[in-house]
C-alpha cells in the first residue's frame, strides 16, 4: 500500500515542479520528488517488516512484540510500534551495510516522552553503527542525540560519535575542531525536536570528502571532517565505514534496541537486551532506509519533502 502512495508521492510532486517550470538554473531542486540510488534497503512498516526492495527481510523469529500505529500523516499508511521492553526487529547480515566505503540511512521516528533514553537502532553498537537518545532529563538542555559509527583506518578499525548537543559550538568558535556544523538550540534544548513528535533523522558518511553529516527534518544539525582530527590521529587515515562487530549472529542490525541479542560484542549489562534497565526504544518508527552512497543535501531534502507529502 505505501509503496503505491510512495510513487502517487513521486508522481504529484513531479507535476509541481512542471507547474513551477523548474529548470535547475540554479542547481537541483530539493522539491522535487526524490529518486533513490544506492537503496540497499527500505523497511514501509505497512503491517509487514519486509524490505520492500526484497533483500534484507528479516525472518519471523526476529521479529519480537512489533504492533502498527498511524504514521505520521494519513498518506503515509502505517508505523512500526515499539513498547519499549520487548519490542525488537532484527536484520541478518547487516555488516552487508557497511561494505561500500559511504553510507546513508534514513528513518521517521516519534520517541515516548515517558523515556529518557532511547537506543533506537544499532549494528553490534559502536563497532557498526546505532542511534540513541541519551538518558539526561528531557528537560535538560544539555540533552543529546547520537550516531556512532565504526571506521576503516586503513591498519585498523576505529569509531566515532557525531553528537549533535545543540550547543552550537564549532571549531570556529570553542567547539571541537573537527567540528563543522552544530546547530544551535540551546534555547530549548533537543526536546522539541525528539520528545513525543514525529522526526526524520537522516546521517550519511562522504569516504572521498571524510565528511560525516547528521540532518533533523532535512536541515543539517551537525557535521564534522576528519581532515581536520589532529596530526597523526588515527581518524585522518580512515577510507570509509567497516563493520568491526562480531559474525552472525551478531552482525544483525537491531532496529529498536542498541544490538542484536546474539553473539554480542558490547558485554555491558546495559548492552543486553534481555535486561529490564536497558534503553529500549519506546515509540513509533518509519520508513526506514539504507544506502551505500552517501546523500546529498538536496536529495536529503528531497526525500524528507517527499516523504512529508505522502
Amino acid at each position: 500500500m505505501k509503496r503505491i502512495k510512495w510513487i502517487c508521492s513521486l508522481i504529484v510532486l513531479g507535476l509541481l515542479a512542471m507547474a513551477t517550470g523548474c529548470k535547475e538554473k540554479n542547481g537541483p531542486d530539493p522539491n522535487a520528488p526524490f529518486n533513490p540510488v544506492g537503496v540497499l534497503a527500505h523497511y514501509t512498516f505497512e503491517n509487514t517488516t519486509d524490505d520492500i526492495s526484497g533483500n534484507f527481510d528479516p525472518a519471523p523469529s526476529d521479529v519480537i512484540d512489533i504492533t502498527y500505529e498511524d504514521s505520521h500523516a494519513v498518506t503515509a499508511g502505517k508505523a512500526a510500534a515499539f513498547n519499549g521492553s520487548t519490542s525488537l526487529i532484527e536484520i541478518s547480515n547487516g555488516d552487508q551495510f557497511l561494505t561500500n566505503g559511504d553510507f546513508s540511512i534514513s528513518f521517521w521516528i516519534k520517541s515516548s516522552g515517558e523515556r529518557k533514553g532511547h537506543f533506537v537502532l544499532g549494528l553490534a553498537g559502536k563497532f557498526g553503527f546505532h542511534f540513541e537518545i541519551d538518558t539526561l532529563q528531557w528537560y535538560n538542555r544539555r540533552k543529546k542525540v547520537q550516531f556512532t559509527a565504526a571506521y576503516d583506518g586503513v591498519d585498523s578499525t576505529t569509531r566515532e560519535d557525531d553528537i549533535w548537543d545543540g550547543s552550537g559550538k564549532t571549531k570556529d568558535n570553542g567547539g571541537w575542531q573537527g567540528t563543522l556544523v552544530n546547530k544551535d538550540v540551546s534555547g530549548t534544548g533537543i526536546a522539541p525536536y525528539f520528545k513525543n513528535t514525529w522526526t526524520h533523522v537522516v546521517c550519511t558518511y562522504n569516504s572521498a570528502k571524510k565528511i560525516h553529516t547528521m540532518y533533523v527534518n532535512s536541515e543539517k544539525v551537525k557535521q564534522f571532517d576528519f581532515h581536520l582530527w589532529p596530526a597523526g590521529n588515527v581518524r585522518r587515515k580512515v577510507i570509509g565505514v567497516k563493520y568491526g562487530g562480531n559474525p552472525a549472529p551478531g552482525n544483525k542490525l537491531a532496529l529498536g534496541f542498541i544490538q542484536a541479542r546474539g553473539n554480542r560484542i558490547m558485554t555491558q549489562s546495559w548492552a543486553n537486551y534481555t535486561d529490564e534497565f536497558s534503553n529500549h526504544f519506546k515509540g513509533l518508527m518509519d520508513d526506514v532506509w539504507i544506502f551505500s552512497v552517501a546523500l546529498s543535501d538536496v536529495e536529503v531534502a528531497q526525500l524528507y519533502n517527499t516523504e512529508s507529502k505522502e
